[in-house]
């Protein structure tokens, strides 16, 4: 590409241009995002939040921070990239933060920026990350709401009552039945979907099988063992993520399979839980939009 007037172009040219830029930077995403959803007449009243990290080679600095990585990479600094995009997937507004800061605290910041841009009424999508009590309460100002993933295994009595009330799933698409329910009354009152994928369903179990079946063996191998040897492979397996939850010991120190725990999982098998403070959303409006991200997500 040939620009008209510049003989020659360097890399301080175009640094200086992405300094330029970058001061420009919510300008330019606010004027693009516009043309576009004029162009393809974007529905903007519902607005996916996530964020992700990406790390550094090069040392930590006043933004790069050393942080929750989402890379796998402790031993790096980072910075934490957040994306709002439509229910088309379309890109509305990104953000970059420091590395060390938790998704819990970008709540009032996204969505005091997205109400800037007189988006009007608007239902932010997030996952288990931002759902606290309060963040929930900042999404639903100004007529806003929220469709928030829950976590199945926090305890939560809300979420348990909801895992636990009865009633039939009903089909909304191909691999996905949904329930819907609702739980306490007045200022309390809370409307959970809870979603159910069979193909999930059926995977979860043989992870565990496979899981168990490997607990079994290393549980065979320590029976081998005596003293130090022993005790060292009993801590390992204890603190090993996949199989440790699966463990339980007895006061003598003797570890076994603790059923009453395998009993719980298979109760969660290919099930997320979803909640919703718009009573406008249909269920199936709100699970298909949420599935695969929550889903991909390690501890549901």
């Amino acid at each position: 590409m040939v620009i008209e007037n510049i003989s020659e172009a360097t890399d301080d040219h175009a640094y200086r241009a992405m300094d330029f830029l970058l001061e420009a930077d919510e300008a330019i995403q606010k004027q693009v995002f516009f043309s576009v959803a004029n162009l393809l007449n974007l529905e903007v009243d519902l607005l996916f939040f996530d964020t992700t990290s990406t790390y550094f080679e090069a040392g930590e600095d006043e933004f790069r921070k050393y942080g929750n990585t989402k890379d796998h990479r402790e031993d790096s600094p980072q910075v934490v990239v957040g994306l709002a995009v439509t229910r088309e997937g379309i890109p509305v507004r990104s953000w970059t933060f420091q590395g060390n800061t938790a998704d819990m605290s970008l709540v009032e910041r996204i969505k005091d920026d997205l109400r800037d841009w007189k988006l009007g009424r608007v239902i932010m999508v997030v996952d288990r990350g931002f759902t606290s009590e309060e963040n929930l309460r900042y999404m639903q100002r100004a007529g806003g709401g929220y469709i928030a993933g829950e976590k199945l295994r926090s305890g939560s009595p809300l979420a348990e009552e909801a895992l636990s009330r009865a009633g039939r799933f009903r089909q909304v698409k191909d691999n996905l039945k949904v329930k819907e329910i609702v739980v306490g009354n007045g200022e309390r009152r809370k409307r959970y979907i809870l979603c159910y994928n069979p193909a999930e369903a059926k995977k979860d179990k043989e992870m565990r099988e496979h899981t168990i079946s490997r607990l079994k063996n290393e549980l065979a191998n320590i029976k081998q063992l005596k003293g130090a040897p022993h005790k060292k492979a009993a801590c390992e397996l204890r603190s090993n993520k996949s199989m440790g939850r699966y463990l339980k010991q007895k006061a003598d120190g003797t570890l076994s399979i603790n059923k009453a725990k395998i009993k719980a999982e298979e109760r969660l098998d290919g099930k997320f839980l979803l909640s919703t403070s718009d009573d406008t959303l249909s269920s199936e409006d709100t699970s298909p939009w949420l599935q695969a991200t929550l889903r991909s997500r390690a501890g549901v």
